[in-house]
């Protein structure tokens, strides 16, 4: 085996929870803790901080406790890693922790320095949201050559988390510690607020060693002690990483929203309520409007004190995907400066609702609005993303013909579309195939249930249209899903939705905390299959797009 030794990194002026390398778990200050649990093997032990006077006493603490501590630049990680691995040959393994992540133990050091030198590469780590690993049980294990050709090559945006240049050049293998639980990867482990700092430090609490006590046993104090630790709607790889495939709409947070909520509004309690116990469930994705009244706001609330209760995890980004306000009623011969304005109007005015400097993603919440105006309206939108203002631009869209259109421009990253298993013509304009020759686009599906159609007691809502007998097709419904063994048209409405691997998200608009756990457990069961569908598909009724499109029923 190479030569080994483990840097633990750790500052003072956290941006996150300042301090916390200090604060105390089970009578040691925090860094103090994480790099005596990881010395107890037959390497070297160091700790990298600062050489920022904010780190002098976190280095003589640490030091007094035995441990080495090689000090750097505050603001070159990656430059204090380096010197750290000072006299090491090239391939020496430099294993990088964390202070804020205390599980870490030298037993799962040596489990992966043994996979790192069983499977030959240069890099390894353990943590992936695709592993179903805590967050925060985080350990990496590199060469020391592999560090110095990074600290020489790797950009300035690089440098303050050390690998991302490793991990592009050499690959980025993975390891699932041995023994972990399945599903234990909802867990967090980390401490980046202080309800994260309390959760664990009374995982410590009563540990009889808190030095020797196994990775395992605290994340198993973890599991016992996590109050919100309900079981996670599922996550897929999206264009834009990995999101949960169930999207809560918001509209119903502004104002009235689908034909079965029957006007009614929740008030910012119940708001909150539905946003928190969204993110418990694991939630990653909302979508709003400027345009739905109250719910930037009441969106961005909830978020933030969400964060506040530590629902928020970091690692584990919640993106908000908003719409840019309908300018239906401005003239085509509107100046350029004008609607430039309207645009940033919009745009700030969503940052500020939702107390953020950036917005994930802005869709044009019509999509004629794209062209309109010789598309001076949407060089405003790719100008305030240049910027960094807007992370990605969309469309939503309320016809094929829309849809299709959108997916010929390079600068639409994300595509919303309302998609149920009675509209039959997505299919028929080739949607699916076009998606496919876009996979840096996201799809996302809104109107899942038709507005409330689809929905247990929904028969009396459903508008007059002629031809549509509302009974005879929940009926034809309700036969399909007791022949696929469903528990209801509601089930087999999202599972026909999510059996289509080009749709990234479902957006649900749920009116309360109990809708919300019920989404998410009928997320988790399994989607159609491919022959389900067919024959769903080929059974359909070909219904009239005045019931298909909300937009024309009665009103």
């Amino acid at each position: 085996m190479p030569r080994v030794r483990v840097i633990v990194q750790a500052r003072t002026s956290s941006a996150r929870l300042a301090g916390k390398s200090l604060l105390p778990v089970a009578g040691y200050p925090a860094a103090v803790l994480a790099a005596l649990r990881a010395s107890r093997g037959s390497w070297e032990t160091v700790l990298a901080t600062s050489d920022h006077p904010s780190d002098d006493r976190l280095a003589r603490l640490v030091a007094a406790a035995g441990i080495r501590v090689v000090r750097g630049p505050l603001d070159d990680v990656l430059e204090r890693f380096t010197l750290a691995a000072g006299g090491l040959p090239d391939d020496a393994v430099v294993v990088r922790l964390t202070a804020d992540n205390l599980l870490p133990d030298a037993a799962l050091v040596d489990e992966i320095l043994a996979e790192l030198q069983h499977r030959g590469v240069p890099y390894l780590c353990t943590w992936s949201p695709e592993l179903d690993v805590p967050l925060g049980l985080s350990v990496e294990a590199f060469t020391a050559g592999a560090l110095r050709r990074a600290a020489r090559t790797a950009p300035p945006g690089d440098r303050e988390h050390v690998t991302p240049w490793i991990r592009r050049t050499f690959g980025a293998a993975r390891h699932r510690p041995r023994g972990l639980p399945a599903g234990w990867g909802r867990l967090s482990c980390t401490i980046d607020t202080l309800g994260d700092y309390l959760r664990v430090a009374r995982a410590f609490d009563g540990a009889p060693d808190p030095v020797g006590t196994s990775w395992l046993e605290l994340c198993r104090r973890l599991a016992e002690g996590e109050s919100l630790l309900p079981p996670a709607v599922p996550l897929v790889s999206t264009p834009d990483g990995l999101h949960s495939r169930l999207v809560v709409g918001t509209a119903q947070l502004g104002g009235p929203y689908g034909v079965t909520n029957q006007g009614r509004v929740p008030t910012d309690e119940l708001a909150s309520a539905i946003v928190h116990k969204a993110v418990a469930q694991g939630v990653t994705q909302f979508d709003t409007a400027r345009a739905y009244g109250e719910s930037e706001r009441r969106l961005g609330s909830a978020l933030a004190s969400a964060a506040q209760r530590g629902l928020l995890r970091g690692g584990r980004n919640v993106r908000v995907i908003t719409k840019l306000l309908p300018m239906d009623e401005v003239p085509d011969e509107t100046p350029a400066r004008w609607l430039e304005n309207a645009v940033d109007a919009s745009v700030f005015r969503s940052c500020r609702e939702l107390g953020v400097k950036e917005l994930s993603a802005v869709l044009v919440h019509r999509a004629a609005d794209r062209r309109r105006w010789q598309g001076r309206v949407w060089r405003r939108l790719i100008a305030l993303r240049r910027q960094g203002v807007i992370g990605a631009l969309g469309v939503s869209a309320a016809t094929p013909e829309e849809a299709l259109d959108a997916l010929l421009d390079p600068d639409v990253r994300l595509l919303q579309i309302p998609f149920n298993l009675l509209d039959w013509r997505w299919k028929e304009y080739g949607i699916d195939a076009a998606a496919a020759r876009r996979p840096d686009v996201s799809v996302h599906a809104r109107s899942p249930l038709l507005q409330g159609l689809l929905t247990p007691g929904s028969a009396a809502f459903w508008p007059r249209v002629p031809g549509v007998d509302p009974r005879a097709v929940l009926d034809r419904l309700e036969r399909a899903a007791k022949e696929f063994e469903r528990e209801s048209v509601l089930d087999l409405a999202l599972a026909y939705v999510r059996a289509h691997g080009w749709i990234h998200g479902v957006v649900v608009g749920l009116a309360g905390p109990d809708q919300v756990q019920e989404a998410a457990r009928l997320f988790r069961l399994s989607p159609l299959s491919p022959e389900q569908v067919a024959l769903l598909d080929a059974r359909g009724q070909r219904l009239p797009v005045d019931l298909l499109d909300p937009a024309r029923w009665p009103r």
